[in-house]
Formats: C-alpha cells, sequence, structure tokens
C-alpha cells in the first residue's frame, strides 16, 4: 500500500469557507485531533487549530471569521476530519481517496458564512476595553 499523504487541502469551492482548510494525518507526538487553514492554497503561514478533544485555537494567524466558520464546520464533518486524521486502511490512490473526502464533505451553509461575516466585521469595531 502506498504511503498515505500527510495533509489534504481543501479549498473553499469544496467547503464554502473563506480560506483553505488542510486536513492533517496524525504523527507521533501529536495528541489533539486538529486542522489548518490557509488563506491561499499553498501552504504558508498556517493556523492550526485543534477539534478534539475540545475546539480551539492552536497557533497561527487568528482571526474571528475563521474561529466562527470553522467551528460550525468542524461540527459537521468531524467524522471526515477524524477519519483523515486517524488514517483510512483502504487501499485506494491519493487521487482516489482526495476525491472520496471531498465528495463526503458538509459545506459550510451560506447563512452561516454571511452571520460570521458580520460578526467578524462587529468584533472589528467594537471599542477597545479599559
Amino acid at each position: 500500500m502506498a504511503r498515505k499523504a500527510e495533509k489534504i487541502g481543501l479549498p473553499p469551492r469544496t467547503t464554502q469557507l473563506p480560506f483553505v482548510l488542510w486536513l492533517l494525518r496524525a504523527r507521533p507526538g501529536m495528541k489533539m485531533v486538529s486542522v489548518q487553514i490557509t488563506q491561499t492554497t499553498t501552504f504558508d503561514d498556517p493556523a492550526t487549530y485543534a477539534v478534539e478533544p475540545w475546539f480551539h485555537h492552536v497557533s497561527g494567524p487568528y482571526r474571528w471569521l475563521e474561529l466562527a466558520t470553522l467551528g460550525t464546520f468542524v461540527h459537521d464533518n468531524l467524522p471526515i476530519i477524524q477519519m483523515f486524521w486517524h488514517g483510512d486502511e483502504e487501499r485506494e490512490t491519493q487521487q482516489a481517496e482526495n476525491r472520496r473526502i471531498a465528495a463526503a464533505i458538509k459545506p459550510l451553509p451560506a447563512h452561516m458564512l454571511a452571520w460570521a461575516r458580520d460578526m467578524a466585521d462587529h468584533m472589528a469595531h467594537r471599542p477597545a476595553r479599559l
């Protein structure tokens, strides 16, 4: 069996998220199921979010829009994220696995993206607390 890719990038057209979502495979020493996001399809300056045992920002750039949209997306797609993290033992090519995962993804509902953008805008214009 061929070695599975360590990550797969899911573009906005697949997820309806306003960024590229990277599903990760577990590596030695990694205890939390995690995903990473980037603003482009190149893997530059990723932000890391743990999705298990609880959803939270771990490292990298942080934006309210990402937190609001990613939380909903992770909730709706947790079984797929877990499957990729733990590695699927099926014998298939990397392209076949990528197609299977992309087909199983539940895109972010449009109303959630609109809500998240409104929330991010509100947080950006909120007066600083003393």
